[in-house]
């Protein structure tokens, strides 16, 4: 269940999770028959229509529209005026276009295999392993389906538990941006989760993102881990009272 920024009209969204699994289920299942079980198949999903009843009627989406109202009106006027200003001064300060108030639509999604998160593994040999594995799934999804995942975080690197051990899952596509369509913006909007986001998407700039952005995030899942452990046994144990720097991740903290 998740409420991802996307364009209302379904044929225009770039950043469709439901399209992007089964893009990735057709390409990877001919070509990467290994990878199997390390990205999610979809069972079911879509939007989510209210206003349906038994004796029928229009349906319409549920979307942040009805809760905002006017509000992403104005904010589409402001961005029009944001674009326009750019488009005659590229040098020009974008900050209006950090403002805006995007459309966020409902959308649930069913999907297999079920994995554990990694505060479950039993080793660190064992987490390097589920790290290396989802990290190749990541690679065959770009490289073999023009498919960026744009959210690599804790919370959304799994495992399972197999004969041979453990295999990685990787999840959560409803930031993931398909490369080979254009989703009518002028840069990428800020995504993810705030402790691992890349430089680039933590200050929301007009630099493209990129392959590169996501492998950034896995620098930062790594030094998250390093410093509290994956889980209560591998914890850091406090020495001091003093707030450790990294903390300042989760605040908005660049630094």
């Amino acid at each position: 269940d998740a409420w991802p920024e996307a364009d209302e009209d379904s044929s225009k969204d770039a950043r469709d999770e439901i399209r992007h699994l089964a893009k990735i289920k057709r390409i990877l299942g001919e070509k990467r028959p290994d990878l199997e079980g390390t990205y999610p198949t979809i069972k079911a999903g879509g939007r989510v229509l209210i206003g349906c009843s038994e004796g029928g009627g229009n349906a319409v989406q549920d979307t942040t529209r009805f809760i905002l109202g006017n509000v992403l009106e104005q904010s589409k006027a402001t961005e029009k005026r944001a674009l326009e200003t750019i488009a005659e001064d590229p040098e020009a300060d974008d900050a209006q276009t950090k403002r805006i108030v995007h459309v966020r639509v409902h959308k649930r999604i069913a999907t297999t295999p079920i994995g554990q998160p990694i505060s479950k593994v039993k080793s660190v040999f064992e987490l390097l392993v589920i790290i290396a594995d989802v990290m190749k799934c990541h690679s065959a999804i770009y490289n073999e389906c023009s498919i960026l995942h744009l959210d690599i975080s804790i919370n959304n690197i799994l495992f399972r538990r197999t004969l041979n051990g453990v295999a990685g899952l990787l999840i959560d596509f409803d930031h993931s941006k398909d490369e080979e369509l254009d989703d009518g913006m002028t840069h990428d909007m800020r995504t993810g989760t705030l402790p691992f986001m890349s430089i680039n998407n933590f200050e929301n700039n007009s630099t493209k993102r990129t392959v590169l952005d996501d492998w950034e995030s896995l620098i930062y899942i790594l030094c998250w881990i390093g410093t509290y452990g994956y889980n209560s046994k591998t914890a850091r144990r406090t020495v001091s009272s003093t707030p450790l720097m990294i903390r300042q991740w989760v605040t908005d903290n660049m630094q």
